[in-house]
């Protein structure tokens, strides 16, 4: 829909042939390679014979079609148009020109609303280090780590934590030797990092040494991720450190929650379209397995979307406390798997009347929103929405102009194939044919040229009153009321249609002779 020039094309087209010859499998499996090669090409030219047949019909309805919903978009179009500033329409259709002739370039069709990332903050705090070492101010107590990198490191340290525990969780008690091997390589991977994070962490927070000799012990050790990092947040209030160093987590944990509420909106709707294409389209047990394994895919990435987003609100909680900032609790809601649903899914126990919109697919801190960032969304949304609706408007128009010239172009070919039947029927041979069979050329010649005259003379018939119909449909776009006026025609029809089958469902039977009377019949006894 969105490619210029396309029209409303049917991009399932090419399927409608293999589902014709897709009884033929049961045939064909069982033949030599020749005879199903042979097989196929019979059907094959049967079915484009009979598509040949139905052009009259297929593109009759595709113009119909075209040219009553046309004027609906264009005018749909244009009262939206009449409520944007023409300075940011010109914007709009000169970004929306740039991708269509550039699609690397920015898409104009995607929302796009600026909320924090991990990558950009931490860029953002390392050029304020940057800044602060012109200054000749160095707060870094490690040549190889600054205050930045060290909570950022340990932030990357939690997320390969909860990786190996879910990993870990994946085996069992028939899990091979490579599988058992690969987790304790990586056990034993994280376990060196914990021991070098936690000899530069005791250079930033002291402390953290006597907070891990409090921690209870087990016999075996604690498991790798279950080991505790001391971050600020989970120091909180317990042991003195720099301020600082809980600030730099504030920022990193906001960027992160966004980022978790990111990556459950984008695995969410992977889901939604994963499990419509299965129910529509897949059949059969191999077909449903691949689906079912890549649905399990996803919804492991979701599930690690959310324990994130989880933990970086439960981060970002405790640090408001510690720094005296306003509770984020309005602005980052509490997940709980309820919550966890598509756009269009409703909440378990809820029907279409009641059904409401998970709050993951709202404005997280819709409360605290500014009214230029409520105003920003509001125009991105619109953006949008105009972009596809011009895109609508353009395809109908472009679908008539396709489907008339492929209607002129039909009519073309098949006096073409008149002419080229009648050439073939009175060419020249290098070797004359006896009279009788020059004569059965000729007939067939002409039979086939009959046939293709045949189908052109029907096809004319048919499509006579097209230039009518394009007419009608351009009137209504540049004159709504027109448009208005044959909706409410139909709607008219339509309702006296409906009447009129109430009525004669509901008009009771005529009644039966009544017993006793001269119409009544009599039985002996």
């Amino acid at each position: 829909m969105l490619t210029p020039g396309a029209g409303l094309g049917d991009g399932e087209a090419p399927e409608h042939g293999w589902g014709e010859l897709n009884p033929l499998a049961t045939s064909t499996w069982e033949m030599g390679p020749g005879t199903c090669r042979d097989t196929l090409d019979y059907h094959f030219g049967d079915y484009n014979w009979r598509k040949t047949v139905r052009l009259g019909d297929s593109l009759l309805k595709k113009m119909v079609t075209a040219t009553s919903d046309v004027a609906e978009h264009v005018i749909a179009h244009q009262e939206l148009e009449a409520t944007v500033s023409p300075d940011q329409l010109q914007v709009w259709t000169e970004a929306v020109a740039a991708w269509e002739l550039d699609p690397t370039k920015p898409n104009p069709y995607e929302i796009v609303v600026k909320t924090p990332m991990q990558a950009a903050v931490r860029r953002q705090l390392a050029e304020e280090e940057e800044k602060a070492l012109a200054a000749g101010v160095d707060l870094s107590l490690s040549d190889d780590v600054s205050p930045c990198s060290l909570i950022a490191r340990g932030i990357d340290l939690e997320g390969e934590q909860h990786s190996l525990k879910t990993l870990t969780k994946s085996l069992w008690e028939h899990s091979q030797d490579r599988q058992i091997t690969r987790v304790k390589l990586r056990s034993n991977a994280l376990t060196w990092k914990l021991e070098e994070w936690f000899s530069l962490l005791q250079l930033y927070i002291p402390t953290s040494v006597l907070l891990r000799k409090r921690e209870p012990h087990r016999k075996d050790g604690p498991k790798p991720f279950d080991v505790k990092l001391w971050l600020p947040s989970q120091i909180g209030k317990s042991a003195p450190f720099d301020r600082s160093l809980a600030e730099i987590e504030y920022k990193l944990r906001n960027a992160q929650a966004h980022e978790a509420l990111g990556g459950l909106h984008c695995n969410l709707q992977i889901c939604a379209t994963l499990y419509n294409a299965k129910n529509r389209w897949l059949r059969g047990q191999g077909a449903n397995t691949q689906a079912l394994n890549a649905i399990a895919t996803v919804q492991a990435r979701i599930a690690a979307a959310r324990d994130e987003y989880r933990q970086a609100r439960s981060a970002l909680l405790a640090l408001s406390d510690l720094l005296g900032y306003p509770k984020d609790d309005q602005e980052f809601l509490p997940l709980e798997d309820k919550d966890i649903r598509s756009m269009t899914e409703a909440e378990p126990g809820q029907g279409e009347t009641r059904r409401t919109v998970s709050w993951i697919w709202r404005r997280v801190n819709a409360a605290d929103a500014t009214e230029q960032e409520t105003q920003a969304i509001i125009t991105e949304t619109i953006r949008v929405e105009w972009g596809k609706s011009r895109a609508r408007a353009q395809r109908y128009q472009e679908e008539i102009k396709l489907v008339e010239e492929e209607m002129n172009r039909t009519l073309r070919f098949l006096v073409w194939k008149v002419a080229e039947w009648h050439n073939r029927g009175m060419a020249a041979r290098s070797e004359p044919p006896s009279p009788e069979y020059a004569e059965g050329l000729r007939a067939y010649a002409e039979q086939q040229g009959a046939l293709c005259q045949s189908l052109h003379d029907s096809f004319q018939r048919q499509w006579q009153g097209m230039p009518s119909l394009i007419q009608s449909a351009n009137d209504e776009m540049k004159r709504p009321d027109l448009f208005y006026q044959r909706k409410q025609l139909e709607f008219a029809r339509r309702k006296n249609k409906t009447a009129k089958v109430f009525t004669s469902s509901a008009m009771p039977s005529p009644p039966g002779p009544v017993p006793g009377s001269s119409n009544s019949v009599s039985l002996p006894m």
